[in-house]
């Protein structure tokens, strides 16, 4: 698996696929609970059909999911109807989130040393700051914040 990831401050403005094996990585179990809910026509309306993530805009349609972790940051997860690699708590709070708990998977993470950018396979451009973390998860990765990181993975021998 590759994250095409594009490193700022790099002197000769390094942009390269980042290799995601396992040299740079740790080993890590996601431990912070997380809430979702489906996306809703009045969530476009009123959103404009963009989600603030803590790395950048992105765009969702209705039956997107919203997710927010555990210092209440806000990510999207693409409609797909169930939340994989989670197990859902109970049932829908009066907001309509419901609480997941992370399935014991290993995650495998990078702390990046500079700020970076990734270009997701929909187009859309994230991006990280120094500290921040590039994580591994099966065939899909994702930026998490260095706070939300440190307050939601759990460093694991395998």
């Amino acid at each position: 698996m590759f994250f095409n990831v594009r490193l700022i401050g790099a002197t000769n403005s390094k942009s390269a696929r980042h290799d995601t094996g396992l040299d740079n990585y740790e080993s890590y179990q996601k431990i912070g609970l997380v809430r979702v809910r489906q996306l809703t026509e009045d969530d476009y309306r009123q959103r404009q059909g963009i989600i603030q993530s803590l790395e950048g805009p992105e765009m969702f349609r209705s039956g997107d999911y919203l997710a927010r972790g555990v210092l209440n940051e806000e990510w999207l997860i693409a409609s797909g109807g169930q939340i994989v690699g989670y197990e859902p708590l109970g049932g829908p709070d009066e907001d309509g989130f419901i609480t997941y708990r992370p399935n014991p998977v290993t995650r495998y993470a990078c702390q990046m040393q500079e700020p970076f950018v990734v270009r997701k396979p929909n187009g859309a451009i994230l991006s990280g700051k120094a500290g921040d973390y590039l994580i591994r998860i099966g065939d899909r990765g994702r930026i998490v914040d260095r706070a939300v990181f440190e307050q939601s993975y759990q460093r694991i021998d395998v």
